[in-house]
């Protein structure tokens, strides 16, 4: 692998430069982003890296499966397997950095509720389905038996007129009636007219002469309106009768001369004269006597007629006599339809929802249960799948139709009536009086499905927040972690056995990086978080504050503690100076023994670094005095902070190995802020600070210039100040002294010593414990004795740490 800085030539596995120890990475072939050595797939598009050769630059990348005859030799399978793995790497990036993600509390409620929706819907299908097919298959069923009811009734009503006919022409075939003697016939009809109840009129046309004889009942007179029919209806219907009286009528209707006699037959016999105005025909001319005469049984009419303006059905048998097979004559036996529609509302059981109607094969009206629609019944016909002659016999056929905005639902049935008579028995009614209960059913399975949903509603929200409740604490938690934000609060404890183990990993890796984080710069570390980068030996140069402060005598105040009171009473002081920069945005690097380092604008960038560490050097002095008084009172060593301030640029970041290394800074500002802090004991102040610190900081602060100096180790000289404190806090006592100090150190500067000295000393007489002002006082007075030399431009030198 080549380094991109030096183009040198290293090893697989490296992760720096044999050369310039410049960090080693490895470009992605797809987005050319850089990746470190040891990883196998690119952290942006999740494409697969492979490294082909020691001189090789670019990754083997595919994203098809690849040949393993066209790899590269070096090529092994698990390399090979990896490059397969890369379209799923790339599925797995792209969800490790997807969009949107869902919580697990609301994961879990939209699965619990999506399957009972899906169970729900599917069982509500399925039922829907279920019952809609129950209920045509009902339908079915009841159009079955009612179709079966009627035609077993007007078979019923129809089946005397076969017995009759057959009875009449056996009879007189045989001579046992006599046709030829038209009176006994006529008494012989009448009578069993008055037996055949369901009959209307039996009647006899002799072939060799026009001579008719009818019986037929009295009272019949056309009523269309009793039904609803209008007038212009094919339906006829007639009025009921007194069940006594029998109109008889005996006579030849071609005559003119001989019209036929009519009279009212008594249930006693008794015949009253009937007056009846009848037009002249042939009876051998009608149509039941032609069919007759052309079948050799019963013949029944093939479609309905109508005499005398009442539709009729009639059936009719030949009399052939049965030496020579001569005819002799046709009966004919003729039903009125006036009792079919009630026969019709009776196979509806009663039901005034249910419609039913009679057709012919022709599509005639015989005879329906209620006021005929035109418009309705002709969409009923148009919802057929047929013409009616087509359709087939004895198969119930369901339909559908809609007719003045309501749905119908009905079916039709053909059967055969007898003989070769076939009609068709229709059934319909709303669909919603049909499926009122279906609808029932399924409004009330409606309301308990949607009251269970919503129970279990709240039965999957409570199931989610018990399941995600700790999850989702623990997961804030860890995000305070990744923040390297750790708190004590132990982890909320669950019933699932796996969030508990996860909660307890999370508790015992919290305490873990809490003792980790006693041994690191915690703010370093979440710099590091923060930016999502990995720690890498290295540095950079960066201008930061930088603070050096130890404990005043520590050795001599040590020796009159016992090592644990000295662990103890030092934690309490490192404690009070740590916490004191920490609150104003610094970093403890290191603890020096009883001394101090620590940093402004270094992980983190800080604009006012100099502003925050004077301020935090003034209050951690601050909250030492208050300390003090708690410790005087225990009886417990005074601590006294000596502190020494630089503002520069240093070399910032990892130093060490690559195994262990530490986070610091080096360079010349470093030595000096340590010298600063050792000059204090010479000069008696506690916090000293280089000029660098004063121009850096905002002029919100009041300083004394000490002195120009030259630290061991350091060849030029610079002005160091003493931090007196912030402005408005200063006592005017303390400022007087200050500028008599100044004045003084001024007139030292300038070579006039004598001066200088007894400036010098007024300034140690208004401030009497003010060290440096007698120590610059005396070193005036020698040099006005031994004045330095010509070049001398007021550095002091120290030779000593």
């Amino acid at each position: 692998m080549r380094c991109s800085k030096c183009n040198s030539d290293n090893s697989e596995g490296r992760k720096f430069c044999v050369a310039c120890d410049e960090p080693l990475v490895v470009t992605c072939p797809k987005c050319s982003a850089t990746n470190q050595p040891e990883e196998k797939f690119c952290g942006d598009c999740g494409a697969a890296l492979f490294i082909k050769n020691a001189a090789a630059q670019s990754p083997v990348f595919s994203w098809s499966a690849p040949d393993t005859a066209i790899m590269p030799e070096r090529t092994s399978p698990s390399a090979i397997a990896e490059i397969r793995e890369a379209p799923f790497a790339t599925l797995r990036s792209w969800a490790s950095r997807g969009g949107r993600r869902f919580t697990l509390r609301l994961t879990l409620q939209m699965v619990l509720l999506g399957l009972l929706l899906c169970t729900a819907l599917t069982i509500g299908i399925v039922n829907f389905r279920s019952t809609r097919q129950t209920t045509r298959l009902l339908q079915n069923m009841v159009l079955t038996v009612a179709t079966r009811a009627v035609e077993s009734r007007i078979r019923a009503y129809f089946d005397p007129a076969v017995r009759t006919m057959i009875d009449l022409q056996q009879r007189a075939a045989y001579n046992r009636l006599p046709i030829d003697d038209v009176d006994i016939l006529g008494a012989f009809l009448v009578d069993r007219l008055r037996y055949e109840r369901t009959l209307n009129q039996l009647q006899f046309a002799a072939q060799s002469s026009s001579t008719l004889v009818s019986a037929r009942r009295y009272g019949y007179t056309l009523n269309r309106s009793k039904y609803g029919i209008e007038t212009s209806s094919p339906l006829t219907t007639v009025q009921g009768n007194d069940g006594d009286r029998i109109e008889l009528l005996i006579g030849d209707t071609l005559s003119i001369d001989k019209r036929p006699g009519s009279w009212t037959v008594q249930r006693d016999g008794t015949r009253t004269p009937l007056a009846l105005n009848l037009p002249v025909f042939d009876s051998r001319k009608r149509p039941w006597y032609r069919k007759a005469i052309a079948a050799p049984g019963v013949a029944w009419l093939d479609d309905i007629t109508t005499f005398d303006n009442i539709d009729v059905v009639s059936a009719s048998v030949a009399v052939h006599d049965p030496l020579t097979g001569a005819l002799r004559g046709v009966f004919d036996a003729q039903f009125f339809l006036d009792a079919l529609p009630a026969m019709l509302h009776e196979a509806a059981y009663g039901r005034s929802d249910v419609q039913s109607l009679l057709v012919t094969r022709q599509g005639r009206l015989i005879a329906t249960s209620f006021p005929p629609i035109p418009g309705r019944l002709a969409a009923l016909r148009a919802s057929l799948p047929g013409a009616l002659d087509k359709l087939p016999l004895d198969t119930p056929i369901a339909t559908r139709f809609k007719y003045g905005g309501v749905n119908y639902a009905g079916g039709i049935q053909g059967f055969r009536v007898t003989g070769n008579v076939v009609w068709f028995v229709g059934y319909f009614l709303p669909e919603a009086s049909l499926l009122r209960r279906v609808y029932e059913s399924q409004r009330i399975s409606l309301a308990t499905g949607v009251a269970f949903l919503i129970l279990s509603l709240c039965v999957a929200t409570f199931i989610a927040f018990r399941i995600s409740w700790p999850l989702r604490d623990i997961a804030n938690d860890l995000m305070q972690v990744a923040q390297f934000h750790l708190t004590s609060i132990p982890s909320p404890q669950s019933f699932i056995r796996e969030v508990a183990v996860v909660a307890d990993a999370a508790d015992r890796m919290k305490a873990s990086l809490r003792s980790f984080s006693r041994y690191v710069p915690a703010d370093l570390v979440r710099a590091l978080l923060a930016q999502g980068k990995e720690a890498h030996l290295g540095g950079e140069t960066r201008c930061l504050t930088i603070q050096f402060s130890d404990i005043e005598n520590f050795t001599h105040l040590s020796e009159h503690l016992t090592p644990a009171e000295v662990v103890e009473d030092l934690a309490e002081y490192l404690e009070c100076m740590s916490d004191t920069i920490r609150n104003h945005q610094g970093t403890v690097d290191k603890f020096i023994g009883d001394g101090i380092m620590a940093l402004w604008n270094a992980p983190n960038t800080i604009p006012d670094h100099a502003t925050q560490a004077c301020r935090a050097s003034l209050r951690a002095q601050q909250r030492l005095k208050a300390l003090r008084q708690r410790w005087k009172a225990q009886a417990q060593p005074l601590f006294r902070a000596r502190i020494g301030l630089h503002t520069g640029e240093v070399i910032v970041g990892n130093f060490g190995t690559a195994e262990r290394f530490a986070y610091t800074a080096m360079g010349d500002s470093v030595n000096l802020a340590s010298r600063l802090e050792s000059l204090n004991k010479a000069y008696g102040t506690y916090i000293m600070a280089s000029v660098a610190v004063r121009d850096a900081a905002d002029p919100i602060f009041e300083w004394r210039l000490l002195d120009r100096v030259a630290v061991v180790g350091r060849g030029g000289g610079t002005e160091v100040y003493e931090l007196l404190g912030e402005r408005g806090d200063v006592t005017a006592e303390r400022l007087c002294a200050r500028d008599l100090y100044e004045e003084a150190l001024a007139a030292y500067f300038a070579r006039r010593f004598r001066e200088a000295s007894v400036g010098f000393g007024k300034a140690a007489a208004v401030s009497p414990a003010d060290q440096a002002a007698k120590m610059m006082a005396q070193r005036a007075g020698e040099l006005a004795r031994v004045p330095p030399p010509y070049d001398w431009n007021g550095v002091f030198t120290y030779t000593s740490k």
